[in-house]
C-alpha cells in the first residue's frame, strides 16, 4: 500500500450519494421538528382525542420495538453477508467493524 491519501476510483472526494440523501433527508427532519416547536406549534398541552386506550399503546409499543429488533437483525445480516461475500480485506474489516457497533 502506498502511503498517499489519493484515491485511485478516479471520483471525488466526499461521501457518497447513498449517504448524503439520508443524512440530508434526516438533517430536514430535524430543521422542521426543531423550527415547529420553536414557533410554538409543539406538543405542549396536546391531548390526542379520543385518548388511546392502554391496549393500543401497548400493542404499538410491541410493534414499534419488535420492527426495530428485526431491523437491526437485518442489518447485522447483511453486514455479515457483505462480509463473507468480500474479496477485499477493507470491505470485510469494515463490515465486521460495523457489526461490532450495530449488534447487541
Amino acid at each position: 500500500m502506498s502511503g498517499s491519501s489519493e484515491r485511485r476510483d478516479g471520483h471525488g472526494e466526499g461521501a457518497p450519494r447513498w449517504v448524503k440523501v439520508p443524512a440530508a433527508i434526516a438533517a430536514l427532519a430535524v430543521v422542521v421538528f426543531v423550527i415547529v416547536h420553536l414557533a410554538g406549534c409543539g406538543m405542549a398541552g396536546h391531548t390526542p382525542w379520543p385518548p388511546f386506550p392502554a391496549r393500543l399503546r401497548k400493542l404499538t409499543l410491541h410493534v414499534t420495538s419488535s420492527m426495530g429488533w428485526l431491523g437491526a437483525v437485518a442489518v447485522f445480516l447483511a453486514l455479515a453477508a457483505a462480509g463473507l461475500a468480500s474479496s477485499s480485506p477493507q470491505t470485510a474489516r469494515g463490515a465486521y467493524t460495523a457489526m461490532d457497533a450495530v449488534g447487541w
